[in-house]
């Protein structure tokens, strides 16, 4: 069964070293129906940079006991394909 995620994430920062920090999603159904939404912080495993941090409002001490990104993905898509539908993604 094919799952549809339209995602959206935060960042630590712009640079290549940057992780990132939530994230969140709204799973559809073929006729765009929501089935399901869901957000969660990440630690991204490097510090925030201030920046980013007066963009989305989310710092360091935020995020130090929320799952890693690989946790979180391990945990949440291990189930069917997964079609995700994202914006800005690389």
């Amino acid at each position: 069964m094919l799952r549809i995620i339209l995602g959206d994430v935060e960042t630590s920062g712009l640079d290549g070293d940057a992780g990132v920090v939530e994230v969140a999603w709204t799973e559809v159904d073929e006729n765009l129906t929501i089935q399901s939404s869901f957000y969660s912080r990440i630690n991204p495993g490097v510090p925030i940079n201030p920046a980013a941090s007066g963009v989305h409002g989310i710092t360091d001490k935020d995020v130090v006991n929320c799952p890693t990104l690989s946790e979180f993905v391990g945990s949440h898509f291990h189930e069917g394909e997964v079609l995700l539908v994202a914006h800005n993604a690389v």
